[in-house]
């Protein structure tokens, strides 16, 4: 019996013999292939059984959730709300791009590049502006910011000093905080905290440190804020294709260029500088970072090493 793709096979039926594989001869058919019992037939419930889960909780839906759901004929389901995330930076020098700097000033690249760097389909992105360093001003912003949103990501104000005021300010209006040294450059210090239950990041005054340290930990953050599962930033395996200036006992994250592929596929690195907290360029001229262990002394060429390319948003 001639069936076309995707039609009800017919009763009795026990295989399905595709037409490249037939000729006809008279009122025959002749089979020029063997063809095996249940060949080129679908049977119900071969993909999803029925009582069997199509999508897991805490899954961030995607292209592929929506066939599977379509396909078994649902219209709803329930998802949670997009994470409400308000980026607020520290600073007397700071002003917002478009405005006019004098003296001390610069303008502040933190928001624009964190408001970037967390840009999600789960995530809805609130300006929590610039604030000045002062423990009651910046505290004031943080715990109305958290009256309204589900967590803040700020940047400034995290090293301890006398002029930084995040953990202060947000112990002085009720909340909870601690400041954290991490043995990483660039942007080891961070403070983590709350205000009624929201949580907030504090990351470096300094844009390259503020960029890594979101990548690492804020992300990460709010990931487990949206209910997702959070992970960090795994790279992909790369090559050093000359020595790599590094302190060990340290985790350096250093601005690369892939300068060629190995036989193997993997890329082979070349620094284009220390990278540091204050430089932008250099991770302008880059193709990504690259992580440098601690536990390697000294990154020979030949190393191996870990590579976060900008290409996939510094996500992987």
């Amino acid at each position: 019996m001639r069936i076309a793709t995707g039609a009800v096979v017919p009763a009795g039926a026990i295989a399905v013999v595709m037409r490249e594989y037939c000729r006809k001869d008279g009122d025959d058919v002749l089979v020029d292939r063997v063809t095996a019992a249940g060949a080129n037939i679908r049977l119900r419930g071969e993909d999803v059984a029925v009582g069997s889960v199509l999508v897991e909780s805490h899954t961030l839906i995607d292209a592929r959730h929506i066939a599977i759901l379509a396909s078994a004929g649902s219209e709803h389901v329930e998802v949670v709300d997009c994470l409400r995330v308000a980026v607020v930076s520290s600073g007397n020098e700071l002003r917002p791009v478009g405005d006019g700097t004098e003296g001390h000033q610069i303008y502040d690249a933190n928001r624009p590049m964190l408001r970037a760097l967390l840009r999600a389909p789960w995530i809805e992105l609130i300006d929590g502006g610039i604030v000045a360093d002062d423990t009651q001003a910046l505290g004031a912003q943080l715990s109305a910011l958290a009256l309204t949103v589900d967590a803040i990501v700020m940047s400034g104000g995290a090293s301890g000093s006398d002029t930084d005021h995040t953990a202060a300010a947000i112990a002085t209006f009720g909340g909870v905080a601690r400041s954290v040294r991490i043995a990483q450059r660039p942007g080891k210090p961070i403070v983590v905290g709350s205000i009624g239950g929201v949580p907030i990041m504090g990351l470096p005054g300094n844009t390259t440190a503020a960029m890594v340290n979101c990548m690492l930990y804020a992300r990460p953050m709010l990931m487990a804020r949206a209910g997702l599962a959070p992970t960090r930033p795994r790279g992909q395996p790369a090559v050093a294709l000359s020595a790599f200036e590094h302190t060990p006992m340290r985790t350096d994250f250093v601005p690369a260029r892939v300068v060629q592929h190995g036989a193997d596929g993997r890329p082979m690195l070349e620094q284009l500088s220390r990278g540091g907290s204050t430089r932008l360029r250099p991770y302008v001229e880059a193709d990504g970072i690259a992580e440098l262990p601690p536990e390697i002394e000294r990154v020979e060429s030949g190393s191996s090493i870990i590579f976060h390319p900008f290409r996939n948003g510094l996500s992987t």
